[in-house]
């Protein structure tokens, strides 16, 4: 109960901040998106945390969830059942993720850098700053948060072979 108090507040610090700046005049996309960007992480923060203490998606998380990210957090969810995460850890303490796309296309993810080498990634967060992650990065989050990434542990070499993409 507590938790949904939390979203509902932020949710709320969303639309006062985008009113603001309506009213004030000054409202320019880039602002508007940083904002909303902002916003979102610290409401999908919660979800996770919601996700982690249940260690289930409920229907009420699912529609946060949506409703904080888009249709790809549908897509996030489909890749978690379909056990298309992996962890991967070295020796060095280095930990990155695979992550195997809908058509069986493996990605590599930085889950604390919010990196993905997929081309929605290039194209919708790097290029046009449309989104602020795509859905292998979600998926990463979501499969740690559910505890249902498959963990490996592999070579340094192995690890700079998936960083030299």
């Amino acid at each position: 109960m507590y938790t949904f108090v939390i979203i509902l507040f932020l949710f709320v610090q969303i639309y006062k901040e985008v009113f603001a700046l309506f009213t004030v005049g000054t409202v320019f996309a880039s602002s508007y998106a940083m904002v909303a960007q902002r916003n979102s992480k610290l409401l999908l923060d919660e979800v996770l945390s919601m996700m982690e203490k249940t260690n289930e998606v409920s229907e009420s998380l699912l529609n946060l969830v949506v409703n904080v990210c888009g249709e790809i957090a549908i897509a996030a969810l489909a890749i978690v059942d379909n056990a298309g995460v992996k962890r991967v850890s070295s020796p060095s303490k280095k930990v990155v993720y695979e992550v195997t796309g809908s058509k069986d296309v493996k990605y590599v993810c930085l889950k604390d850098e919010l990196y993905c080498n997929c081309p929605s990634f290039a194209n919708n967060v790097i290029l046009k700053g449309s989104h602020w992650l795509c859905k292998h990065l979600l998926a990463v989050n979501f499969a740690s948060a559910l505890n249902k990434e498959t963990i490996e542990n592999e070579s340094n070499e192995y690890i700079e072979r998936l960083l030299s993409f």
